[in-house]
């Protein structure tokens, strides 16, 4: 390997030996007494060195790694301080190592150590070769496979490469991980009723150890049990600690981050009467987003830009709307009022701003996700009829503070939000107030902390919202007059608007 390519390409986190001895000594504790111990990416040897100080001479040991630096260094150090261990390192590459066929005469191997902490979309960025073969691992379908939910964690890959390539052998794997790759691991095996695990989180602090601001601890699964029929698993806070925070689990066919208590508000879950939508996408904020200094429009690149106001709507970002911000303090540039919409159109019908994103033609064409491909050059996603609903509640899917906010219009025009938002869209304001009031509940909340994953990169997303019921919500909260007659007859007078009709709608159309 090249020593000067950068470290953040092989996610290059080395654990120290403290915490490596830590975590064996947990898993000595436990019970752990493994044949054969196996660092897949060993790095300097610190799990192995650790393995060996707790688990002795009868135990087989096994290092890999890619870089033939930190081969040569483990092996040294091994042969230094356990010089009566045999401990066999190789130097080779994770991604095209024959795991089944090493896996194959390992007897109930423990799979020990610390993956790569780094997603493929950020060594895509790098360029970098250090990637599996591009496949669809999950099996993800559509805009799923080519969005957010096909980027992934390495680690992710790799760890379900080992689990794919154990087969029905008994095997257990502790790992080093960012808590949310543990948690999909573990919802992907609970959901393949052929792949028995048994895990437990323990969290450890990342910053301490690592230098990194995330959530991360340590993974330990045992595979291919007898008779597993259990999907959940206790998260403890620390490696020391005797008893669970909480358990967490897949439980009537979704996650939940606290079992206790979402066995108290589950029955929030039912018809979603509203379907919530996620905000505008484009990739390209510099260009298609533009800041109102004085009586101009100015863009990310501070040049002023003149072009068809018609075009313009006014744009709340993800950070406003979680602390209740309702008067934008910028524009969003919008080609098309649907998915698909030829943006050619505005050659003829907007010639200003036709020139303009012609000027910037270069920087569309680098746009990176492939769902732009097949589609104009200027096109958006999160466009539609929802899109310029005059009223809606939104929320942001960033922030752990789970804040509904009602948008109103702003100087005439529906306000729109960036894709890190989700929105309900409403014809009026009664209908939004409504909702708004619906969605602020504290037993609304309560149902959102059960769910949500707060550590997570997006704990809310649109698949949770959709899972609300309004009608229970309203049950819930005991009925004023309004919500009395809303639930009792399904329609509400309005003040001079006439009947408001609240109906299983799904998607926002507007009033005729």
């Amino acid at each position: 390997m090249n020593k000067r390519r950068p470290k953040i390409e092989f996610g290059d986190f080395q654990t120290p030996l403290p915490l490596a001895e830590a975590v064996c000594a947990l898993l000595k504790s436990a019970g752990y007494r493994p044949r054969v111990l196996i660092e897949p990416t060993c790095g300097e040897g610190s799990f192995l060195e650790a393995g060996i100080r707790a688990f002795g001479a009868d135990t087989a040991y096994f290092g890999l790694d890619i870089n033939s630096d930190y081969v040569v260094c483990a092996t040294r150090r091994l042969q230094d301080c356990h010089p009566k261990v045999t401990a066999p390192i190789f130097h080779q590459d994770f991604f095209t190592f024959d795991w089944k066929a090493f896996l194959s005469d390992k007897d109930a191997p423990l799979l020990l150590g610390n993956l790569p902490w780094v997603t493929n979309a950020v060594q895509g960025i790098l360029g970098s070769e250090n990637l599996p073969e591009k496949t669809n691992l999950k099996r993800l379908s559509g805009l799923d496979a080519m969005t957010g939910k096909s980027n992934f964690d390495i680690s992710e890959w790799m760890l379900l490469k080992l689990i794919e390539s154990a087969g029905k052998r008994p095997f257990t794997i502790a790992m080093l991980c960012k808590t949310a790759v543990a948690r999909k691991i573990l919802e992907y095996c609970w959901k393949k009723d052929s792949v028995p695990i048994e895990g437990s989180l323990y969290g450890i602090n990342a910053l301490e150890w690592f230098g990194a601001s995330v959530s991360a601890c340590l993974f330990v699964a045992r595979f291919n049990l007898n008779a597993i029929t259990e999907t959940t698993a206790p998260f403890y806070e620390t490696l020391n600690s005797q008893y669970p925070a909480m358990r967490f689990g897949f439980v009537d066919g979704e996650m939940v981050s606290n079992i206790d208590e979402y066995q108290q508000v589950k029955r929030l879950q039912g018809v979603n009467y509203y379907r919530w939508r996620s905000g505008i996408k484009h990739d390209l904020a510099k260009v298609m987003e533009l800041d109102v200094i004085g009586e101009k429009f100015v863009n990310g690149f501070g040049a002023e830009v003149d072009i068809e106001e018609e075009n313009l709507y006014p744009l709340l970002k993800s950070s406003d709307i979680a602390k209740g911000v309702i008067t934008p303090s910028r524009y969003a540039l919008v080609t098309q009022k649907s998915v698909g919409e030829d943006t050619e159109a505005l050659r003829k019908t907007s010639p200003k701003t036709w020139d303009y994103l012609e000027q910037h033609s270069a920087l569309f064409s680098a746009r990176k996700s492939s769902i732009y491909q097949k589609h104009s050059l200027y096109s958006l996603f999160g466009i539609g009829a929802y899109t310029f609903a005059p009223f809606k509640v939104a929320i942001s899917g960033l922030y752990k503070q789970m804040r509904f906010t009602l948008v109103p219009p702003y100087c005439g025009k529906p306000v729109l939000m960036d894709d890190t938002c989700y929105f309900i869209g409403c014809d009026n304001l009664l209908e939004a107030e409504t909702l708004h009031e619906l969605f602020s509940a504290e037993v609304t909340h309560k149902f959102l902390h059960s769910v949500v994953f707060t550590d997570s990169k997006r704990p809310i997303t649109a698949d949770i919202l959709n899972r609300l019921d309004v009608h229970k919500i309203a049950e819930q909260i005991g009925a004023s007059e309004r919500l009395s007659n809303f639930l009792k007859t399904g329609t509400m007078e309005t003040e001079g608007q006439g009947v408001m009709v609240f109906e299983k709608r799904g998607e926002y159309a507007p009033s005729s």
